[in-house]
């Protein structure tokens, strides 16, 4: 396998770019605004290639490309840490575009689920590992995962290559991504 580079809907909705955030929203400037709306609702859902599901969102802070992101109730988004797992209240996605990070206020498509060729920040301080090494939420750098880790663990995503030091890991994840605290505090039926 290897890292989707173009992704793209398979659902046709118009004006969708998954590939790149929509920075030049401009709601106020009057009387003639330039782009006086994003091209989608925030919480607007598409479905793309490789089983593919996106969601459309705004970033709150500065978002760094494949990262991982919490997505909030109004469809608002920042770097992933443990703190905000440990909320319970968030959507998880990856920053799966093209460009190196989204800006406070720029609008992008969140990817929330594919089969594969989607892509993870390795913490610079993770160890090493094989293919299938379990992925935590870096401690140290915000929206990043590691394998030198005791908890939250990340599952719904699997690795399918190594996991290097600083790099990317591509991943696949056939379900929606849900932090290992969430899964532990879940009741047994």
């Amino acid at each position: 396998m290897a890292v989707e580079t173009l992704w793209y809907t398979m659902d046709n909705k118009s004006g969708v770019d998954l590939n790149y955030p929509f920075t030049s929203v401009d709601s106020a400037a009057a009387p003639n605004p330039t782009v006086p709306a994003a091209p989608a609702n925030k919480g607007d859902r598409v479905q793309g290639n490789n089983g593919s599901e996106w969601i459309f969102v705004q970033a709150s802070a500065t978002v760094t490309a494949k990262n991982l992101i919490a997505i909030n109730n109004v469809g608002n988004c920042a770097n992933l840490t443990s703190a905000l797992v440990i909320s319970n209240v968030y959507t998880y996605g990856i920053a799966m575009f093209q460009a190196t990070q989204a800006n406070a206020t720029d609008f992008f498509w969140a990817l929330v689920k594919a089969n594969f060729g989607a892509a993870l920040n390795v913490d610079a301080t993770s160890s090493v590992a094989g293919v299938g090494a379990a992925l935590y939420i870096s401690a140290g750098n915000p929206g990043q995962v590691m394998v030198t880790a005791t908890t939250n663990r990340l599952n719904g995503i699997f690795g399918v290559n190594s996991v290097s030091s600083g790099a990317t890991i591509e991943i696949g994840m056939f379900s929606y991504i849900l932090p290992g605290a969430l899964v532990s505090a879940l009741p047994i039926a």
